[in-house]
């Protein structure tokens, strides 16, 4: 007599169904996911905005934010930093990381714990205090467990972490003119007028909603981009030694330089102390879907390159977009259409550029600039109907 049940025929033709229903059914479970994550990375910006409006109507002049995540450039990070404006209005950073990052901290946890020691020769004189001040001094450039337990009770479990990026335009505002020309570094602020503030966004002619000041950040450069040692417990911190660490804020202001390299012809890097003020404000800015082979039909020069915001401190980690804030509090996707992680605002990159060197695959402007204001000067604006 035969016992009621399943052949074994028919046992392997159940298997193959539920493969084939899950084969289905899991990029849907994916790109719910991952829509998921975008939803919260977004809400985290939102949560940004509203500290950075907070802190700036609290601020005598103003400002969005008081600097850069940066202990060498801008000081201690725990006075000095937008991140440590969001934490006095009880908004931590460290508890609001994207998601979808593989990035969980900053670049310059290293700099606190001495991979590189804090070099405050670029530092205003007003802010060589705190933190940065303190630990120079007391380890100088030596990394040890001390030192390791400092950073963690007094800055990373008090929220001083973040895996976001400031936009240039946030962090120094805009070049300082001293008679034409630019002066030294635009990553410093001694090149540079200051913070953002709510009176420059009054008096500027490009819209709040086109000034982006925070989105997620790509991975630090190599070499710099990996924990020097474990921050822990809490587990939750995931600050285990070698994990990825981000980059900090966008580079500002760059272009294309002739170079002597024959390998090499153009150089993409940013401008250089002593550039005309007239470069940083072209005749008009590439739009989306333009293919940048002549930077003299946006400058109105052949002897003028084209300077636009470097945008590749910030990453599209969320299936091809990037996720940003905006100034006035807005935050919306910015899409990725080349897929190579950067959004490219109008840059002439050669064809078949080594992309670890320019990050941008090629020369496609993949945004308006009524979208993304790619220029180094609110003032400037830009005029939609102009383009159309």
């Amino acid at each position: 007599m035969r016992r009621p049940g399943f052949t074994l025929t028919e046992l392997l033709v159940v298997i193959a169904i539920i493969g084939i229903l899950m084969s289905l059914l899991f990029p849907a479970f994916l790109a719910v996911r991952n829509a998921a994550r975008s939803t919260q990375c977004l809400n985290n910006l939102r949560q940004f905005g509203l500290a950075m409006h907070t802190h700036a109507g609290n601020h005598p002049r103003g400002q969005l934010c008081s600097g850069a995540f940066d202990p060498t450039r801008d000081g201690p990070i725990e006075i000095f930093s937008w991140v440590a404006d969001c934490v006095r209005q009880n908004t931590l950073p460290s508890n609001l990381l994207c998601p979808s990052s593989p990035c969980v901290g900053d670049e310059q946890l290293n700099s606190l714990l001495a991979k590189n020691p804090i070099e405050m020769t670029v530092t205003p004189a007003d802010r060589r205090t705190g933190s940065s001040l303190y630990l120079s001094q007391t380890w100088g450039t030596e990394s040890d467990p001390d030192r390791t337990e400092w950073v963690r009770s007094n800055l990373v479990l008090k929220g001083f972490n973040t895996n976001y990026a400031a936009s240039w335009h946030l962090v120094r505002g805009g070049p300082k003119n001293i008679n034409g020309k630019t002066q030294g570094s635009l990553r410093n602020l001694a090149g540079c007028i200051g913070p953002l503030t709510l009176h420059a966004l009054d008096g500027a002619r490009v819209p709040d909603s086109s000034v982006a000041i925070l989105g997620c950040a790509d991975k630090s450069d190599d070499g710099w981009n990996r924990l020097v040692t474990a921050i822990r417990p809490p587990a939750s911190l995931r600050l285990t030694q070698g994990v990825l660490l981000s980059e900090n804020f966008n580079d500002g202001p760059a272009m294309n330089i002739v170079s002597s390299k024959p390998s090499l012809p153009v150089k993409f890097a940013p401008v250089p102390n002593g550039t005309p003020i007239v470069w940083l404000t072209p005749a008009s800015f590439p739009i989306e879907g333009d293919i940048v082979k002549e930077e003299h039909n946006y400058t109105g020069s052949t002897s003028i390159p084209l300077v636009l915001q470097d945008t590749r401190d910030w990453r599209a980690w969320h299936g091809g977009s990037l996720n940003l804030l905006f100034a006035d509090g807005s935050v919306r996707k910015v899409y990725d259409t080349n897929y190579d992680g950067y959004i490219n605002p109008g840059f002439a990159i050669q064809p078949k550029p080594d992309t670890s060197l320019t990050g941008y695959a090629d020369n496609r402007c993949e945004v308006n600039p009524w979208d993304l204001f790619p220029g180094a000067f609110l003032e400037q604006g830009v005029n939609r109907k102009a383009y159309e």
